[in-house]
């Protein structure tokens, strides 16, 4: 496999900005009402990401594709992750008296990138006070991305991406992704409109976006 640097300064700053709108909606919402939206800018901003990486790499075959990419995501995402929800559960104990085990249990799902799926089987709406008081609940989003992250490489492989020559790819397979991404957004749209929570947490829903 090989693979040129792609990095972009500004797409950390990018990253910087979205992560303070975030925090500024949770600590005053009146502030920046409309400062949840940076989960959505980071959703776009892993999606280019990716994606650029794949177009500036080459690989020998899918298996090469599919090990070294998933390789690179499992050292770079699950060390911070497993140590963010090792400290925020200790923490969480000494400062809560009778900590709920379903706290624990989105914890746990968090390490295996499943817990936007739990939150929505609870039924809690995002902007919901139970939600607000799971301080798991924000690694919804990570599963989102964990998912895709899952299934992306075999989509790429599926349509033809290690099929063409690099202008070829450009030009075919974008056509392809297009169609993908606008069949999600629709199916974001006909969702949301009877199943708001659905359209929120899941991965099929929130491809369009990354």
């Amino acid at each position: 496999m090989n693979h040129k640097s792609s990095y972009i300064a500004a797409i950390d700053g990018l990253r910087a900005v979205a992560v303070i709108a975030v925090i500024i909606f949770h600590y005053y919402e009146n502030a920046l009402p409309s400062g949840f939206l940076g989960v959505d800018v980071f959703f776009v901003i892993s999606g280019y990401v990716i994606t650029s990486y794949f177009h500036n790499s080459s690989f020998q075959s899918s298996k090469d594709l599919l090990l070294t990419f998933y390789s690179r995501r499992i050292k770079r995402l699950l060390p911070a992750l497993y140590f963010c929800v090792a400290l925020t559960s200790i923490t969480f104990i000494f400062v809560t008296s009778r900590p709920p085990a379903d706290v624990f249990t989105t914890a746990a799902l968090s390490l295996i990138g499943v817990s936007n799926i739990h939150l929505l089987l609870l039924s809690q709406n995002y902007f919901s006070v139970d939600a607000q008081l799971n301080p798991f609940t924000h690694t919804w989003s990570l599963g989102v991305e964990e998912q895709f992250y899952l299934i992306y490489p075999a989509i790429l492989i599926f349509i033809g991406w290690l099929q063409f020559t690099h202008l070829e790819r450009t030009k075919k397979v974008f056509s392809r992704l297009v169609i993908l991404t606008f069949l999600s957004y629709f199916i974001y749209l006909v969702v949301g409109e009877k199943y708001e929570s659905h359209a929120f947490y899941l991965m099929p829903t929130r491809f369009w976006e990354i």
